[in-house]
């Protein structure tokens, strides 16, 4: 029985208040609700897109044509997207990608291509002379330009309980005819680690940071970059505009 809460006689009952809260006891939670309307807008569009559409589509063949055209239009766009793109397995870009953009196509080689390195003296023969001796002969061979100066210092030795840690530093400049007195330099610090408990033929441990760098870098493990050195000159050019005297 459906009551009508706006009527007088109802409002005059003894029991009017008891009756408004169990109606409203019996209507459903808002989640329900929601749910339950949610629901209903799916099946309303699910009518809409498989049976209305259908209708105007017989009664419209030229606009149901239309739209079949631009799905197989963009359906070959999509393949032809995706047949221009890399090959699978390879390295070198399509035809397609070649005539439109002119770049050359990627060949890989299958050469080996070392990492520069030396002979470093073992623990027995070191000497700090020979250090800076060796760091200077693995510094030719890294590919740098020749306009790159460099000058090498031998810095304070570092005890350690079962090292000693022999310090280099290598300032590096691009001085030039105009400015024979660089603006910048940058700094590669050099530890040679000589061992006190390692037999004396075993090699001296080398590694190397680069200013301003956190990496520390061994030989024969990576390969210098002078990007690394044009950076750090940059960086504190940059830097220098801001300083007054």
């Amino acid at each position: 029985m459906v009551i009508d809460f706006s009527d007088p006689e109802v409002k005059r009952r003894p029991n009017y208040c008891q009756l408004v809260q169990q109606e409203l006891s019996n209507e459903p939670p808002e989640p329900l609700r929601g749910f339950v309307a949610s629901v209903i807008q799916t099946a309303l569009q699910h009518v809409y897109e498989h049976d209305l559409r259908v209708d105007k589509s017989h009664s419209d063949e030229g606009a149901f044509g239309s739209a079949i055209r631009l799905f197989n239009d963009q359906q070959t766009e999509t393949e032809a997207d995706q047949s221009n793109f890399m090959k699978p397995n390879t390295y070198e870009p399509t035809e397609g990608i070649f005539n439109e953009t002119g770049k050359q196509s990627i060949q890989l080689s299958d050469e080996i291509h070392p990492t520069p390195n030396i002979q470093w003296p073992t623990i027995g023969e070191f000497t700090p002379e020979l250090g800076l001796k060796k760091i200077e002969e693995y510094i030719q061979g890294w590919n740098i330009d020749e306009t790159w100066l460099h000058c090498t210092d031998i810095l304070p030795t570092e005890e350690q309980p079962y090292d000693v840690n022999h310090r280099y530093r290598v300032r590096w400049s691009m001085p030039t005819r105009r400015s024979p007195i660089p603006g910048a330099t940058v700094s590669i610090y050099f530890t040679i680690q000589v061992s006190k408990i390692k037999p004396k033929n075993l090699e001296v441990g080398v590694y190397y940071q680069v200013e301003t760098f956190k990496t520390m870098h061994r030989p024969g493990m990576t390969r210098f970059c002078e990007r690394w050195l044009r950076d750090v000159i940059d960086n504190k050019k940059r830097l220098m505009s801001y300083v007054n005297f």
